[in-house]
């Protein structure tokens, strides 16, 4: 289905045309998430340079790449797999602002379907320097507002946190209706879950030094969004989570914190590692001016798949005990000594806000499982208030 949802949108945006196999010039790969779909091509007649560049990463998929590059040589790939191959119309304005310069030698365009609201083309270029560059090109408005979000936050991120390591965008071309930017590839391995020393240093390297009250921060703007979500909830739910949502609002009311930038998707998959350096990347969430432990919250949560299931009381206390943890550890976190409470209230905040982002950018159903999943552990999380 993800598949045949990326064929559609490249036709409709006119980069995809349909052809005889004698004129394909590219190789419809799908990626194991399920949200991209790989175009692989090699200038404007084949495509293994495409591969080869795909095979530039693990070494699974480095093995996977020479055997695709070996039936493709052996002229093997169009028998067994004829319907994987299409036609990009490089002719398309979209393709032409990319290929315009001599030095690109192949692409892959990735397809984001997993944010329904938020959908773009992300094409990854290689150049005969063997450098790897990415351009993004939004396909709505909403998705335009985070590229230039992303686009802002990479800039501030590399003057003012020179030492997460950030990768700036070289050169940016907004146009009338769109704006993308091209940055180049940052190197390294994508790091694993992992709550070591490493990965708490990356996080204090995202606060600032200023401490802020929770007015400073919940713009009202804010505080609507959080409410449109409530406000989707029916009956009971609804009255339950504006009861809980009230009370913990003024549980943050009682302190002050450390201001920190807020990745908004703090995962181990965003976190890539070199030399025993971590590096940020992906920035389309990200907030300049936010509340500490959210972003902690972000990795626990997701990288354990708490979103996908009610938890137990086990993990809730788990991600109770390592949010606590950290906070005592860091002591600046808050102006006065923190309290149960006003954490258990953060991670209440964090999954309130985390609620927004699956119902209006991703464009998940309300009663999604990440919806009413997280909906219930915010109960539960409550209820050991």
């Amino acid at each position: 289905m993800k598949f045949n949802e990326a064929k559609i949108i490249l036709e409709k945006e006119g980069v995809l045309k349909s052809s005889q196999n004698r004129a394909a010039n590219a190789f419809y790969f799908p990626s194991k998430r399920d949200a991209k779909l790989i175009l692989c091509l090699k200038n404007r007649e084949i495509f293994s340079g495409g591969l080869k560049m795909w095979s530039n990463t693990s070494r699974k998929k480095k093995a996977i790449g020479r055997i695709i590059i070996l039936f493709f040589d052996l002229k093997l790939l169009k028998i067994f797999f004829s319907k994987k191959f299409g036609y990009v119309n490089f002719e398309n304005k979209k393709i032409k602002n990319l290929v315009s310069n001599n030095e690109i030698l192949a692409f892959n365009i990735y397809v984001g379907l997993s944010k329904k609201n938020n959908t773009s083309l992300t094409f990854q270029l290689f150049s005969l320097n063997n450098r790897i560059y990415y351009s993004r090109l939004p396909l709505n408005n909403e998705s335009n507002k985070h590229a230039l979000n992303e686009f802002e936050n990479s800039l501030y991120l590399s003057k003012n946190k020179a030492n997460l390591y950030i990768s700036s965008p070289i050169s940016c071309k907004p146009s009338e209706t769109s704006f993308y930017y091209i940055y180049p590839e940052v190197t390294g391995e994508i790091s694993k879950y992992d709550l070591n020393s490493e990965l708490y240093s990356l996080l204090r390297n995202l606060q600032s030094k200023t401490y802020v009250e929770i007015d400073d921060i919940y713009s009202e703007k804010y505080i609507s969004s959080i409410d449109d979500v409530i406000q989707l909830q029916k009956g009971s739910i609804k009255e339950r989570l504006i009861a809980v949502s009230d009370k913990h609002y003024k549980i943050l009311r009682q302190a002050k914190y450390l201001e920190s930038f807020y990745h908004g998707d703090f995962v181990y998959w965003n976190i890539i590692k070199e030399k025993n350096k971590f590096k940020l990347i992906d920035f389309e969430y990200s907030i300049k001016r936010f509340l500490p432990l959210f972003d902690l919250c972000h990795y626990i949560y997701i990288g354990n798949n708490f979103y996908l299931k009610q938890m137990r009381e086990n993990e809730i206390n788990f991600l109770i005990e390592k949010v606590k943890i950290f906070s005592k550890n860091e002591k600046s976190i808050f102006q006065e000594k923190e309290n149960d409470d006003i954490i258990k209230s953060i991670i209440i905040s964090y999954i309130l806000n985390l609620l927004y982002r699956f119902v209006f950018i991703e464009g998940n159903l309300s009663k999604s499982i990440r919806v009413t999943s997280s909906i219930k552990n915010i109960f539960a999380i409550d209820n050991i208030c």
